[in-house]
């Protein structure tokens, strides 16, 4: 291994290889940084093709906490979080340049509300959440890479169900949830063909489970 040229107080939260290369979301963090009550963190994309010579791009926004969703496809990058206070979706070809799209979000945007997952398939990134001051359905999204963002309804989950991981596949999408808090917990495993509609796999595993990673 070698040292990568990269500042070692810089924390990369999420990485993905794309056409680009190597992309990260991250910049540089303090531990004390992520007390709470902190000030909100500036971050911003850095690229490498190689993972050890890398370059820094200009800064996409400050988040309250690094819950964050980034996702690479043949055309590009695309990354979800809550970005100054707004729920929103950068996308980007190169993993350098990066067009910022915020999430429709119905009345005023709740600060629980957390738009952590995100894949992209055919044109289309889905990008999953929930809002965790309530105990609705999760939050659904469908960003077209040349329209804009669409909320989806999400009824068809049960009231409580949080939604923070997604992966794309070539079936469509696969999405994890998980209860909320205590109470029933909802089938582990939703499946969608376009992420507009989406149905549980029932009982592909025994007992309660919580499927914390998809890959």
């Amino acid at each position: 291994f070698r040292n990568a040229s990269i500042a070692d107080d810089v924390v990369l939260w999420r990485m993905a290889p794309g056409p680009g290369g190597f992309v990260g979301i991250g910049g540089p963090i303090e531990p004390d940084d992520l007390d709470e009550g902190a000030d909100p963190l500036t971050l911003r994309p850095y690229r490498s093709g190689d993972g050890v010579s890398w370059e820094a791009g200009e800064p996409l926004g400050s988040v309250e906490a690094p819950l964050l969703g980034l996702s690479a496809w043949d055309g590009g990058y695309a990354a979800s979080g809550v970005w100054d206070g707004t729920p929103a979706v950068f996308l980007s070809p190169d993993g350098v340049a990066w067009e910022r799209r915020d999430l429709p979000v119905d009345g005023t945007a709740d600060p629980g509300v957390e738009p952590a997952g995100i894949a992209v398939a055919d044109g289309t990134v889905v990008v999953t959440g929930f809002d965790g001051a309530s105990d609705g359905p999760p939050l659904v999204w469908l960003v077209p890479v040349g329209g804009a963002p669409v909320a989806v309804e999400a009824d068809g989950f049960p009231a409580g169900s949080r939604l923070s991981q997604v992966i794309a596949g070539p079936a469509g999408f696969v999405a994890a949830a998980a209860p909320s808090g205590e109470g029933t917990s909802p089938p582990p495993i939703w499946v969608s063909a376009d992420g507009s509609a989406w149905n549980p796999v029932l009982d592909p595993f025994e007992g309660d489970t919580t499927v914390t990673g998809l890959l």
